[in-house]
């Protein structure tokens, strides 16, 4: 075990975490603005932290992307604000996810009312608990008869300080301006002395600044529009030119734009000729990074579910034995490399998963979209298995039965 002192704006609090597992992790599942286009989901946000898994945000499209990683029971989540293209995802999440939460609810926190905001966090679960009575009561009390706890939407109403902690994970959230919009929410995520922060929408945040001082990484919205725009829309959202001077002011390891408004937008020669020459990457769907004593962006080339057809052994048989060099066929493999082979014993795949990639591997070439080669390992043994893909992004294809004698 490890304790951490947080110190960030004055207060210090201990954080413990366990030795055994400290991944720190930020996939982006959307990073689309207000969209209607299927290949621009919009915002959502996976922070895998030791054991924890958490969602900020749960924009249209971030569910399927959840489902994609086979994270479909996630069961905590923060918004931001309210805005649609924050939440339409939820009613997706929540009845989708029901049945593998098991008896655990879905956790939502976000802000509560304001003067222009007339439903809160709680307003918007009760809301969505009586649209969708007939649907829970069927498949609740008559028919699949799922656990009742699995449905629930336990709500909680924040605001700014420290809001969930568990398992050494630390999050606190912090007002943002996004006027009218108020309250608006950003967050920060601490674990295991590392830091990520997540800015929401907003503009120009004196208060983010104060949170996001030396972060990790830095995730932050940008706006489309000429420098010094006055339109309406332009005016409670971040410029490029405004955000290389946030990015001065909070000098993190890295800074990662999302929430790009229009999707296809490029911002980067922008916040450079504003004077921001540090680390900066513009945020992709299913770009994952990882936070420890570097900061490691892994980049996404497809976002498509990958297929894996059939497998062969080098004479382009499918007689396959024990320790051959086989060669997997498929669509959708990550071309330049990163994919995985999970193998679990049984036809069915019920057994604990083994793993081949280019790291575990005797030997194994995948620097292509339709095929990889491998070298079966020693705990890869004669019978039956279920075999899948796992490309760089993180998306696993359907899993296909092979016999080894």
């Amino acid at each position: 075990m490890r304790t951490y002192l947080t110190a960030a704006l004055g207060l210090c609090i201990a954080v413990t975490v366990s030795a055994q597992n400290q991944t720190f992790k930020v996939t982006l599942l959307g990073t689309a603005g207000p969209s209607l286009a299927m290949e621009h989901p919009e915002t959502g946000t996976l922070v895998q932290a030791g054991n924890e898994t958490l969602l900020f945000d749960c924009g249209r499209g971030v569910p399927e992307r959840l489902n994609q990683l086979g994270f479909s029971n996630v069961n905590k989540v923060f918004l931001t604000h309210l805005h649609s293209d924050h939440t339409e995802g939820l009613p997706v999440l929540w009845m989708s996810g029901w049945n593998g939460r098991g008896s655990n609810n879905l956790s939502l926190y976000g802000p509560g009312t304001g003067p222009d905001q007339p439903t809160g966090t709680a307003g918007l679960a009760a809301s969505l608990t009586a649209a969708y009575a007939t649907n829970t009561h069927i498949r609740r009390d008559l028919v699949e008869m799922w656990n009742p706890a699995g449905i629930v939407i336990a709500a909680h109403e924040i605001s700014e300080g420290v809001v969930y902690q568990n398992n050494g994970v630390l999050v606190s959230a912090f007002l943002v301006d996004h006027d009218p919009v108020s309250p608006a929410l950003g967050y920060r995520i601490d674990y295991a002395g590392r830091s990520v922060v997540i800015s929401g929408d907003t503009k120009p945040s004196a208060n983010l600044v104060k949170y996001a001082q030396g972060v990790d990484l830095l995730i932050h919205e940008v706006f489309n529009a000429g420098p010094g725009s006055t339109t309406p829309t332009a005016v409670y959202h971040t410029l490029p030119e405004q955000a290389a001077s946030i990015f001065l002011q909070t000098t993190p390891k890295l800074a990662v734009y999302f929430h790009l408004a229009p999707a296809a937008f490029d911002p980067t020669a922008r916040t450079r000729a504003a004077g921001y020459a540090g680390p900066l990457q513009v945020g992709a769907d299913l770009m994952s990074v990882t936070v420890a004593n570097t900061v490691t962006v892994t980049p996404c080339d497809s976002t498509a579910t990958p297929t894996l057809d059939a497998v062969t052994n080098q004479a382009y048989s499918t007689s396959l034995s024990v320790g051959d060099t086989l060669i997997f066929w498929g669509t959708g493999f990550s071309a330049k490399g990163g994919n995985a082979l999970v193998f679990r014993q049984g036809a069915n795949g019920t057994g604990a998963p083994m793993t081949l990639d280019e790291t575990g591997a005797a030997y194994f070439w995948d620097n292509s979209t339709g095929q990889i080669n491998a070298k079966l390992s020693a705990g890869i043994t004669a019978g039956q298995w279920s075999v899948s893909v796992r490309n760089a992004c993180g998306v696993t294809s359907s899993s296909i039965a092979l016999t080894l004698r």
